[in-house]
């Protein structure tokens, strides 16, 4: 079963990986610059998704499981198409299937970031709701 400890354990480990698959990868395996960008690029995906599931995450330990349950079913679903976008984003050099000018760190940053904000709203709105069915 999952509980709000093992996905914090799992986004530490993630973050780590995603540390070193964009600083020690990066330098080890590759010598052209797209190389060095795509082990950039995903190293900084999953460590910026990694460090926002730790902030998240950690206050769902302390609280209701219905609330991870509901914060997990829009994870689960939020996080592949967020990577989805940021591969089609593109380099920002000419390159993407997405028509807008955009590049893989902007949009990593924009759908991070939004996850963040729909990910506290939605645990404070949950909260909210389970506090308002005990006091009744």
């Amino acid at each position: 079963m999952l509980t709000p400890k093992k996905v914090l354990v799992s986004a530490v480990l993630c973050a780590i990986t995603g540390y070193v698959f964009g600083t020690v990868f990066r330098k080890v395996f590759c010598s052209s610059f797209d190389c060095q960008d795509f082990f950039d690029y995903v190293g900084q995906f999953l460590f910026l998704f990694s460090i926002i599931l730790i902030i998240v995450n950690f206050p769902l330990i302390f609280l209701k499981k219905e609330i991870f349950t509901s914060w997990w079913k829009f994870t689960r679903i939020y996080v592949p198409i967020s990577a989805i976008l940021t591969i089609l984003s593109g380099s920002g050099r000419g390159g993407g299937y997405i028509s807008f000018t955009s590049d893989y760190e902007s949009t990593a940053w924009f759908t991070a970031g939004l996850f963040f904000i729909i990910s506290l709203a939605l645990i404070i709105y949950k909260f909210i709701k389970l506090r308002g069915k005990h006091n009744q």
